[in-house]
């Protein structure tokens, strides 16, 4: 009888600590995210999203690309890396021997170029565009035309121009290539003035440092300075700027905000920022 009764005691016990476990509020780990300077304002957003829907929370680190790449190879306790090009993901999964399935991309940029100067303030078109606008010429061939002979005047009249370092950001880099491109590289070779991030330029611009600058169409976008003059830059005239992140140290963690970046609410918060993604 006392038998029966300290098994029926022990089953229910069990049934109540079954019970009570269910019950216990699901904890969930806190992990850090290093992310390029043009996405930290996006990255912000995302973060508020993600910690409404998780138990897990983020830590945002914030700097250059190549800055935290440089961290992260020298050990830097990062869980995942929101890079602003394809380039230091990759090199980094290499170097770290991580699976092929920890690179993924996120979004692309687009490049911007802003003046203090309204645009249509600037000076007659030139001699050359006339002939092309009354030639037979395709119609967005006209538009490119139109948009390098802008690029080409504010860029001359600019005092001082500033660009984001091309050895630490991708905005940077397209921006040189942009130059390059356009033959425009010796034209402001004296006037600029390098940024160690997108963050640093767009400060450069803003203080009156420079009264032009290269920086991402994302951090203009959601800036609170609108500026008069913005000419966003033709893709065509540097390589595009994907952006990817690398998953450094696996965990259901940062599994969970990978696959967050993936869904319709984040796509939806990181478009309305300026960029575009494939999904």
């Amino acid at each position: 009888m006392k038998a029966r009764r300290l098994v029926k005691s022990t089953y229910a016990t069990l049934i109540f600590l079954c019970l009570f476990v269910v019950a216990l509020p699901s904890h969930g780990d806190s992990i850090k995210v290093a992310v390029a300077s043009n996405f930290l304002s996006t990255a912000k957003l995302l973060k508020t999203e993600f910690e409404k829907h998780s138990p897990h929370n983020i830590q945002i680190i914030s700097a250059s690309t190549g800055q935290l790449s440089h961290q992260i190879l020298n050990g830097a306790p990062f869980d995942v890396f929101l890079s602003a090009n394809k380039n230091h993901p990759k090199l980094l999964m290499e170097q770290l021997k991580l699976s092929d399935h920890a690179i993924f991309q996120y979004a692309q940029g687009s490049l911007v170029l802003i003046t203090q100067q309204a645009v249509s303030h600037l000076p007659n078109i030139s001699s050359s565009l006339k002939q092309v606008l009354s030639s037979s010429q395709p119609v967005n061939v006209i538009a490119s035309e139109l948009q390098h002979n802008i690029i080409e005047q504010v860029l001359s009249s600019a005092n001082k121009v500033a660009i984001a370092n091309a050895k630490l950001a991708p905005y940077g880099q397209a921006s040189e290539e942009t130059l390059s491109t356009l033959s425009l590289t010796q034209v402001i070779k004296s006037k600029m003035v390098k940024g160690q991030n997108i963050a640093q330029t767009f400060q450069f611009f803003t203080s009156g440092s420079a009264d032009a600058a290269f920086i991402a169409y994302s951090h203009w976008l959601q800036s609170d300075q609108k500026t008069k003059g913005v000419i966003k830059i033709d893709t065509n005239l540097h390589h595009p700027i994907e952006q990817w992140g690398l998953v450094i140290k696996p965990s259901q963690a940062s599994q969970a905000f990978v696959q967050f970046l993936s869904q319709p609410q984040a796509v939806s918060i990181i478009k309305a920022s300026g960029y575009s993604t494939a999904l």
